[in-house]
């Protein structure tokens, strides 16, 4: 079995923070930041965060930019439903300019509670409902409804908000038993899985959304933030993420689903 990675000519541009989905063929690259290498090192300035979106046709090996997502942003959640793209919360780095705003513990971010929409049959952005919490955040569907759980908005956050795709309206549910943030997600057959966190790095948490019970896993997960996770078959990869800001890891792991 080869299990070698290969690169593919064509290339995105350049950024971080970002998402991506999929949808028939297709893979949607959304927002994220980009380096601005004439700025002194660590300058937080909103320019930075891009909405860039871009579409790689699997088909045909051939990248496009699509309509740029209407708010700029990184670190949000984004799912695909049917043929469109739902993109919430994140933040924006903050604006130079009015540095003495106070955003978050280091001052460095505005934290956004936007829902936008992308049709990929138009091409075109439209605007929903906001969800109730600004914040940094991830994304998951189940059952034409979009669960955000935790996240980040200075604190790591227990909330969680649950957006209905039909009735285009969001509802809050019980917190969550701790705060979660940095962490990956993933939906399979009506439980949530949940890997790492910021400051629990090897916490592995399951929520079943229709029993809404949760449960602490042991298990030898290799504890880290920011990495990200998805499900094929019986198995959920977790992918990359970091121990600290200087170090940043290249391992995956697969978590086999009981």
């Amino acid at each position: 079995e080869d299990f070698s990675i290969k690169i593919i000519p064509t290339q995105i541009t350049p950024r971080r923070y970002l998402k991506a989905v999929t949808i028939d063929s297709a893979i949607y690259i959304i927002g994220g930041a980009k380096y601005a290498p004439t700025l002194p090192i660590y300058t937080p300035i909103i320019s930075q965060t891009t909405g860039i979106s871009e579409k790689y046709d699997l088909s045909t090996n051939q990248l496009t930019k699509v309509s740029p997502m209407p708010t700029r942003r990184q670190y949000m959640g984004v799912v695909a439903h049917n043929d469109k793209i739902y993109v919430i919360g994140g933040s924006q780095f903050k604006n130079w300019a009015h540095r003495l705003e106070y955003y978050g513990p280091f001052g460095r971010y505005r934290f956004l509670s936007t829902l936008e929409i992308y049709d990929t049959k138009s091409n075109i952005w439209i605007e929903g409902p906001s969800m109730p919490t600004a914040r940094q955040c991830n994304a998951v569907l189940y059952k034409d409804r979009i669960y955000v759980i935790g996240g980040y908005n200075g604190y790591p956050l227990k909330t969680i908000e649950i957006y209905n795709i039909e009735k285009n309206e969001w509802e809050t549910k019980k917190d969550a038993p701790v705060p979660i943030s940095a962490n990956s997600s993933e939906e399979r057959d009506g439980i949530i899985y949940i890997f790492g966190d910021y400051e629990d790095l090897s916490r592995v948490l399951i929520y079943n959304i229709e029993k809404d019970e949760w449960l602490s896993i042991e298990s030898n997960f290799i504890g880290r933030r920011h990495n990200s996770a998805v499900g094929i078959d019986n198995y959920i990869y977790i992918v990359g993420g970091n121990i600290s800001p200087r170090t940043d890891l290249s391992i995956i792991q697969k978590y086999r689903i009981m």
